[in-house]
């Protein structure tokens, strides 16, 4: 049987314009009992809590997208670790960090650049919890997807 030059071309681009058509990321909202957030993830996150520490996370696309928290002994001492979380994080990675605007009063937006990685991240204090927001990408960043995830978090009651 010999197929047409048209038929080929339908064949090998019908694939193609269906995966145009996915979402590229399936966002959906997660309700995390320790924290007053009702945070989005672009893929559906692993819960881990240990103590006074918690975190959600997930890997999409080759990126990770993190929201983490602990608890202080009171607010003052969570508004120091919000204050020396750029520095510290850089120092930890032997990374450069650069500031970047933020919504959030009492916190930080920063950007960490690495030699193999990238991450744009948002800290803040919410009475004594620190919460650290990362989105990590090893190769060319999703500036998008990162901001997204950044600007979207939602402070709100306790459920």
């Amino acid at each position: 049987m010999h197929l047409n030059p048209s038929c080929w071309l339908v064949a090998l681009a019908l694939p193609l314009a269906m995966a145009a058509c996915q979402p590229a990321l399936n966002w959906r909202q997660v309700r995390e009992p320790a924290l007053a957030l009702s945070p989005q993830f672009p893929c559906k996150p692993q819960r881990v809590v240990q103590g006074d520490t918690g975190m959600l996370q997930c890997e999409a696309q080759g990126k990770r997208f993190v929201l983490a928290w602990r608890a202080y002994p009171n607010a003052e001492a969570a508004r120091l670790a919000v204050s020396e979380a750029p520095a510290r994080l850089a120092s930890r990675m032997s990374a450069q960090h650069e500031a970047l605007p933020l919504r959030q009063p009492l916190g930080q937006r920063f950007r960490l650049i690495a030699p193999s990685l990238r991450i744009d991240a948002e800290v803040w204090a919410q009475d004594s919890l620190y919460v650290q927001a990362m989105a990590m990408a090893a190769g060319p960043p999703d500036q998008e997807a990162a901001s997204w995830f950044l600007d979207q978090l939602r402070l709100g009651p306790k459920p």
